[in-house]
């Protein structure tokens, strides 16, 4: 149950990541597509008056982009809940979103003129959405395998749980309440599979085209995981009352 529960720790921290990658984006080019012609003409006359200021800030905005990049690319490496499959996913996504925001980047540089950055800057988001999309699409599917092995963890826990019950009730001891427990257990470990199993498979194949739109199904994703987690800390709990109500059999034997 120790490493269920560090395991539950870790999901913890994995399930914060999207709120604060989400926080971060305090610069002025946000997770939201400027597309209709008022907006690039606003763009356009605030470039052009204050065009330095206006690159710069277009700059920082891809640095820190490509800074959330190289934490996930991190994340993605070294991880050892995550399936090779979905690294090999990962990081493939991670890696070309690097290289067009460093050609972006030096596009922006190269600009001498408002108009250009009003055509540019805007791909900023719309090409690549990488606090809106990206970032929450590692941490969902990090936490998704996460989960899993959990489950898997807990599945190897409870046969031992399950082979002192019946071993217990062999020798004439009633081990009703401790079962009860036990297929708690088990059935809330079945619902955090479940649940987890689902989310690589929904947020993987989302494409920068698709959103805003697929942030609903990067919601529902996080609330799948979310309720996953929620499983495994109630068969935690219910595997630790099945410890607990075997001890007391043990005792009183």
């Amino acid at each position: 149950m120790k490493r269920m529960m560090a395991i539950l720790a870790a999901l913890s921290i994995i399930m914060a990541i999207p709120l604060t990658a989400s926080a971060q984006v305090t610069d002025e080019v946000s997770d939201r597509p400027s597309v209709d012609g008022q907006v690039t003409d606003q763009v356009t006359d605030r470039a052009e008056r204050h065009f330095d200021g206006a690159r710069e800030r277009a700059l920082a905005a891809i640095d820190r982009r490509l800074e959330a990049i190289d934490r996930a690319q991190d994340v993605v490496a070294t991880n050892p809940h995550l399936e090779q499959n979905h690294a090999a996913q990962l990081g493939a996504e991670l890696d070309k979103h690097e290289r067009e925001l460093i050609d972006l980047r030096e596009d922006i540089a190269a600009a001498t003129t408002g108009a250009e950055l009003a055509e540019l800057v805007p791909l900023i988001v719309t090409e690549h959405w990488i606090f809106a999309m990206v970032i929450p699409k590692v941490a969902l599917v990090v936490g998704a395998d996460t989960a899993v092995d959990a489950v898997e963890r807990g599945e190897g826990l409870a046969e031992r749980i399950q082979g002192a019950i019946t071993r217990l009730e062999e020798a004439g001891i009633d081990m009703s309440a401790a079962q009860a427990e036990l297929d708690v257990a088990l059935a809330e470990l079945a619902t955090a599979e479940e649940l987890a199993e689902g989310v690589p498979g929904a947020v993987l194949p989302i494409k920068p085209s698709e959103m805003p739109g697929a942030k609903t199904t990067i919601r529902a994703a996080r609330d799948d995981l979310r309720a996953a987690v929620d499983a495994l800390r109630s068969a935690a709990a219910h595997g630790r009352a099945a410890v607990e109500l075997i001890r007391m059999a043990i005792d009183q034997a």
